[in-house]
C-alpha cells in the first residue's frame, strides 16, 4: 500500500502520519478539520498488503478499522500475531483504546495471555477502564479484600462509626500475574505497597465505593486515614482521573489539598476530568484558600483545558491586587 498513488488523499495520509500527536492537536484547533475525513487510505488488497506492512503503517491502519470495522482489525492481528514482535504487538493492542467498548472485552482478554509483560499490562489498562469488564469484577474483588470494615461507638454520645482498615495481601498470589500485575516491586518500594497501588490504580472507583455502601467523601477521607495513604491516594487519584468520574475527582482533589500532601501539579489528571463549571467552582474554592501557598493557588489554573468564562474571569483577576506577594521572591517561597 506504501506504492499507492500520488493523490490529495494519499498526501493527507503522509502529512498525519508525519505530524503525528502534533496532527491531533492542530486538528482539536480547526473546527472544520474535525469534519474531514482524516484517517489512512486503505489499499484495495488490505489482507495481502498488512503482511509486509511495517509496523507503524498497521497502526495507521488500525486506527481507521477500529473507527470502520474493527471485527476486521482483530482479524488482521491475529493473522499476524504469532510472528509479531512483542513490541509491535504492543502498540497494536493500545490502538484499541479507540473506541473501546465491552465488545471489545474477549480479545483483550486474549491478548492476556500473551508471553509479553508489556502486552499484557496494555490490555489490562484497557480492561480496567471498562467496569463491567472480567477483569474489573476481579481487581475489585482484590480492592475489596483489601479493606476490612470495623463498626464501633466512640464519643459522649456513643454515635456508632465506620473506619476502615486497610491491608494488603501478605503473599503474592500467581494468578495476578495474569491480569498484567509485577510481582517484583520498584526499588525502595515495599512488595505489599506495590500490589495494593498496583491493584488500586486499576479499580473501577465508582464500583468500590457501591460495593462498600459508602457516601464517596466519607470513603475518600476514611481511606486517607489508612498507614498506606502515602500511596494509596495517588492510586486512587489515577484510577478516578481513568474513569473520568467528576465526584471521585472531586473528593481525591479536595481531600489532597485539605491535606496538603501534593503539589498541585502532581493533581493535574484530576483537573483535566472536569467540566468547565466544575472546574472553575473548584478553582475559586482553592484561590480563597489562604492556607495554600500563593504560587499553588494560582498554579492551579494553568491546569484547566476549557475557555475561561466572563464570570470566572472577573473572580479570578479581581482579588489578585490584594493577594499578589509583595516582594517577586515571595512567589517562590
Amino acid at each position: 500500500w506504501s506504492r499507492a498513488p500520488v493523490t490529495p488523499a494519499n498526501l493527507m495520509h503522509a502529512a498525519v502520519n508525519g505530524l503525528g500527536p502534533r496532527f491531533d492537536w492542530l486538528r482539536d484547533q480547526h473546527s472544520e478539520w474535525r469534519t474531514k475525513h482524516m484517517g489512512t487510505v486503505l489499499p484495495a488488497n488490505l489482507e495481502g498488503e498488512w503482511q509486509t506492512a511495517t509496523v507503524a503503517e498497521r497502526v495507521a491502519i488500525l486506527k481507521t478499522l477500529r473507527a470502520t470495522e474493527p471485527a476486521r482489525a482483530e482479524a488482521l492481528v491475529r493473522s499476524t500475531w504469532a510472528d509479531d514482535a512483542a513490541d509491535d504487538r504492543k502498540k497494536m493492542v493500545d490502538r484499541w483504546k479507540d473506541g473501546l467498548s465491552i465488545a471489545d472485552e474477549p480479545f483483550l482478554e486474549w491478548a492476556l495471555t500473551d508471553r509479553s509483560k508489556a502486552v499484557r499490562s496494555t490490555a489490562s489498562a484497557l480492561l480496567s477502564t471498562l467496569p463491567t469488564s472480567k477483569l474489573a469484577d476481579r481487581m475489585l474483588q482484590r480492592a475489596v479484600g483489601m479493606i476490612q470494615t470495623e463498626t464501633a461507638k466512640k464519643g459522649l454520645l456513643r454515635k456508632q462509626v465506620t473506619t476502615l482498615k486497610v491491608e494488603p495481601p501478605q503473599e503474592w498470589d500467581e494468578s495476578w500475574e495474569a491480569d498484567g500485575l509485577e510481582e517484583k516491586p520498584p526499588t525502595g518500594t515495599g512488595k505489599r505497597n506495590w500490589w495494593l497501588v498496583q491493584v488500586m490504580q486499576s479499580v473501577s472507583v465508582r464500583r468500590l465505593s457501591d460495593t462498600l455502601a459508602m457516601n464517596i467523601d466519607e470513603l475518600v477521607t476514611a481511606l486517607a486515614q489508612s498507614e498506606y495513604s502515602t500511596s494509596l491516594m495517588p492510586a486512587l487519584q489515577a484510577a478516578a482521573a481513568s474513569a473520568a468520574d467528576e465526584q471521585w475527582c472531586t473528593a481525591l482533589l479536595r481531600q489532597a489539598l485539605a491535606a496538603k500532601l501534593a503539589q498541585i501539579s502532581e493533581l493535574a489528571p484530576l483537573w483535566r476530568t472536569f467540566p468547565a463549571p466544575t472546574s472553575e467552582k473548584l478553582l475559586l474554592e482553592v484561590i480563597a484558600n489562604t492556607k495554600l501557598r500563593w504560587i499553588d493557588r494560582f498554579d492551579a489554573l494553568s491546569y484547566t483545558n476549557h475557555r475561561w468564562s466572563a464570570q470566572f474571569s472577573t473572580a479570578v483577576f479581581a482579588p489578585l491586587p490584594a493577594t499578589t506577594p509583595v516582594t517577586p521572591s515571595d512567589v517562590w517561597t
